[in-house]
């Protein structure tokens, strides 16, 4: 699933968001609506994933404090995805039409922001990490 999402279903939002940012005229609403359920569906992939992980027994064994957010009611539940389909989704919408308008000036300035974010995410990313054993 991060694969997809990370590899086709966000970088296509930004593509299709560019497209459209270039010529809404010509791609009228059909393309907003195109894009907003490219956005629905990644926002829906995300929230699944996070559910998935919050809800699995042995992480939150494991990781007590990162893990078990969720409540334990299904109904509590139900309503909690859903708000967290909504969060993904309307934080994919302005990251991608940030990206696409940073696009729309110059592809290089977009290009060494996703880069540039990765690189920090990468190098902070591991830290963290040995700072949640440290804690343990």
């Amino acid at each position: 699933k991060c694969t997809e999402l990370a590899t086709e279903s966000i970088p296509g939002g930004v593509l299709q968001t560019f497209v459209y940012l270039q010529n809404p005229k010509e791609l009228g609403n059909a393309a907003l609506v195109s894009i907003a359920i490219s956005a629905l569906t990644t926002g829906y992939t995300s929230a699944t994933i996070a559910f998935d992980l919050d809800v699995d027994v042995s992480r939150r064994k494991i990781q007590k404090n990162f893990y078990g957010y969720l409540p334990h009611g299904n109904d509590q539940r139900g309503g909690c995805f859903a708000l967290m389909t909504l969060i993904c989704t309307l934080h994919n919408i302005s990251r991608t039409i940030g990206v696409a308008l940073l696009a729309t000036r110059t592809k290089t300035v977009a290009l060494y922001f996703v880069g540039g974010e990765m690189l920090l995410y990468e190098r902070r990313a591991p830290s963290e990490a040995s700072a949640e054993r440290s804690e343990s």
